[in-house]
């Protein structure tokens, strides 16, 4: 799902992304109320088996059992699993909507979105970066998945680039560790930043032999709001602050 990269205004980047939410949470639901009706449905016939049938309620028990545990599995087969699938897949829409929304305040009035949003999730051959098997014969594999890639022009002329990549490892199939790398590109503009001559003298940042920009790479284990949408925001301003002493005047 939106594996090409679009290249939109913020209004219409907003209104693609609103619509893209809303079939999400309706497909979702949808696969809620699923699993839901299965369940209900089984337990409806259990109790008119039970009320209408001549068996004895010990030999009823077994039988109740084995239906219940039946119709779960379908339920969350059928219905949950994808519903939970589906609500990772509205995580990222949030996100990469919430990033655009507080970027735009800072946005050139010209700018435009370009992009690309993977909702597809990690565990794709085509994402598959190394594969074997543990002591026990039990198969391992490791997943690279850029799922968001954003790249726009700020006010000052200077180019943000965002990609967010999750590194996921699997065992027998099920996820054992996910590790999320965030990595944030800025491109000062020359005109409007004196690159040579900050060069060497930043604290926190290094900029590029041919002044092509600073970098800031993080990687980290559990989601926190420290690389949310406001926390990329704050350290992209942190990175502004740092090079506002070399800009042009005029």
């Amino acid at each position: 799902m939106l594996l090409n990269e679009y290249v939109l205004p913020p209004d219409e980047a907003a209104e693609m992304l609103d619509r893209l939410n809303r079939q999400l949470e309706d497909k979702r639901a949808k696969k809620i109320r699923l699993g839901i009706g299965i369940i209900g449905a089984t337990v409806v016939a259990l109790i008119g088996l039970t009320m209408g049938g001549d068996l004895p309620l010990d030999s009823l028990f077994p039988i109740w059992m084995v239906a219940v545990m039946f119709s779960g599995m379908i339920a969350v087969m059928v219905g949950f699993k994808p519903a939970q699938k589906l609500k990772r897949q509205d995580e990222r829409v949030d996100f990469f909507r919430d990033l655009s929304e507080r970027l735009r305040p800072d946005l050139h009035p010209k700018a435009v979105l370009r992009f690309s949003l993977d909702l597809r999730g990690a565990a794709l051959a085509e994402k598959k970066i190394w594969s074997g098997r543990s002591p026990h014969g039990n198969p391992k594999a490791k997943y690279d998945d850029p799922w968001l890639r954003l790249s726009v022009e700020l006010a000052d002329r200077s180019r943000l680039s965002v990609l967010y990549r999750e590194k996921v490892k699997t065992k027998s199939g099920s996820v054992m560790k996910t590790t999320h790398k965030l990595r944030i590109k800025l491109k000062p503009h020359p005109r409007v930043y004196d690159l040579p001559a900050a060069r060497g003298r930043l604290r926190t940042l290094q900029v590029t032999p041919a002044g092509q920009g600073a970098e800031v790479r993080v990687s980290f284990s559990q989601l926190n709001s420290a690389y949310g949408p406001r926390g990329i925001l704050r350290k992209v301003d942190a990175v502004l602050a740092e090079l506002s002493p070399y800009r042009r005047s005029g």
